[in-house]
């Protein structure tokens, strides 16, 4: 297991949405804010000031906002596969954990799961990459994490619309019977399992390059 010092300077690399509030700097929010109108959308937060809270409290909040960014409109909840959370604790005093659940769907509706739990001071999760056990004392470090796995959602979603078109096209599926089960997609009542308007361009873009492809291949 790795253990994460606190971190002094968070990573700057993508100045989007889910950085700003993973970040934990409320000049930065604030500057974020301003630029694209979305005070409106968000009442200003009691952890913006020179307090910080508890590292959990810091977390949840920041996590609520996260989350929160990616929900509205509907086509933007749905590019993110209906992204949520759900908090779950056992024990009591200082052998209380938490455990935090962020959830979301890709085309069809196969459910994606990130896990956290607090525990002693310590926030612990695997590696997106290969697995470890990562234990860190800092709720941004953590944050960021999340932030970028929320960041991969769109990508991760148009991949898995990929492949099952191309299961489709194995299977035998006219391009026709294709642009059906992809309009089925679209009017699902599921709302992290359908698909958004983009999605089902290229989707069907997707779905018209492979039988070129087929029809053009050797006889």
């Amino acid at each position: 297991m790795s253990v994460l010092p606190m971190s002094a300077e968070p990573c700057r690399d993508h100045p989007d949405v889910v950085d700003y509030l993973a970040m934990g700097r409320p000049a930065l929010l604030r500057d974020w804010r301003e630029k694209t109108g979305a005070s409106d959308r968000f009442k200003e937060s009691p952890w913006v000031s020179s307090v910080d809270p508890p590292p959990l409290a810091t977390f949840r909040e920041r996590l609520d906002e996260l989350v929160n960014s990616v929900n509205h409109p509907r086509e933007r909840r749905i590019a993110y596969g209906n992204l949520r959370h759900e908090y779950s604790e056992w024990g009591a005093g200082d052998a209380k954990s938490t455990n935090v659940a962020v959830i979301y769907e890709t085309p069809g509706g196969s459910t994606v799961q990130i896990n956290v739990t607090y525990e002693n001071g310590l926030f612990s999760y695997l590696s997106p990459d290969g697995g470890e056990k990562i234990a860190t004392a800092d709720p941004y470090t953590t944050l960021q994490m999340i932030a970028h796995e929320v960041r991969e959602i769109p990508e991760r979603r148009l991949v898995r619309l990929r492949q099952q078109i191309e299961s489709w096209c194995e299977q035998g599926l006219c391009q026709r019977d294709m642009f059906a089960e992809m309009n089925k997609l679209l009017q699902s009542d599921f709302l992290g399992g359908s698909i958004t308007q983009r999605e089902l361009k290229l989707g069907i873009k997707h779905a018209i390059d492979l039988r070129r492809g087929a029809e053009s291949g050797p006889h």
